[in-house]
């Protein structure tokens, strides 16, 4: 008797972490994090370490090829939305918005987005630092999904950097008279 109760509570024990795993990777499907193009970060970061050679007080340039992130970017997600949301932008560096091939004027921080399929798109320049947009809705955050390409209209298909984890590409996009298909 005490056997099929240990065992039905270890069931039971298994069927809850099971269960709570489950839940907490959809919970995570919505956090949104800071996205920018794979590599970007690393090679601003190496340029900052780099120049910091000093001798004697004074400033000791490198003596070899440095090398720069990409400094204009263009961010972009198909999605579906069962209800109209609010979503904001947070973006490091000048930007304009296109939903649906619309441009939004401005620099919004807050977007509205009416229920139904839609595409969005963020064109971010950043000369001084690496071009990165944090997108939070309810249903639309930035997160590995979103594609992303440095104006050579093809966008990456390997992985792409958020300060969390990494994910993978689904697709290549080419363009198409200025306009992306995937």
């Amino acid at each position: 008797m005490k056997d099929k109760k240990a065992v039905s509570l270890k069931y039971s024990l298994v069927v809850a972490l099971l269960s709570l795993m489950l839940f907490s990777d959809a919970a995570k499907a919505q956090k949104a994090s800071w996205i920018w193009y794979p590599g970007d970060y690393e090679v601003w970061l190496s340029n900052k370490m780099q120049t910091r050679r000093t001798e004697r007080g004074t400033f000791l340039p490198p003596f070899w090829k440095l090398d720069s992130h990409y400094v204009l970017m263009n961010f972009h997600k198909d999605f579906e939305l069962v209800n109209p949301e609010d979503a904001k932008l947070y973006v490091e560096g000048q930007y304009n918005v296109s939903l649906d091939g619309k441009t939004i004027r401005g620099y919004p921080k807050v977007i509205h987005i009416p229920a139904g399929k839609h595409r969005i798109s963020l064109k971010v320049y950043n000369q001084a630092n690496v071009p990165a947009i944090f997108v939070q809705g309810t249903h639309l955050v930035s997160d590995t999904s979103w594609l992303v390409t440095y104006e050579d209209k093809e966008c990456i298909g390997h992985k792409i950097f958020t300060r969390r984890k990494l994910g993978f590409y689904r697709s290549k996009c080419i363009a198409v008279n200025l306009s992306f298909t995937c």
